[in-house]
């Protein structure tokens, strides 16, 4: 379920893009390969629940490599799931 289908506004997503944006300002971060995993889990999680159908809509969007994230987050133990659009544990 996106934003618009639980009746959110455009601000309510806006405001989740703006806290990501600050939580990585806050840390001295410029990309998200500065992230870690726990941070950049959460918020590519978020993305996909609220903003976007898929990883690759996600990335062409942010213009980030697709690649770079899933290597990321396979290393850490997770991978993406094209059913639940997230990345869950990869048991």
């Amino acid at each position: 379920m996106n934003w618009i289908e639980r009746g959110e506004g455009r601000a309510a997503q806006l405001a989740r893009t703006v806290l990501a944006a600050r939580l990585m300002a806050s840390r001295g971060l410029d990309t998200w390969e500065e992230l870690t995993v726990p941070i950049l889990l959460s918020i590519i999680n978020m993305n996909l629940r609220d903003k976007y159908a898929s990883l690759t809509e996600l990335c062409n969007a942010e213009d980030v490599s697709e690649e770079g994230i899933a290597d990321k987050l396979k290393a850490a133990g997770y991978k993406y799931v094209t059913e639940f659009n997230q990345f869950k544990a990869d048991t």
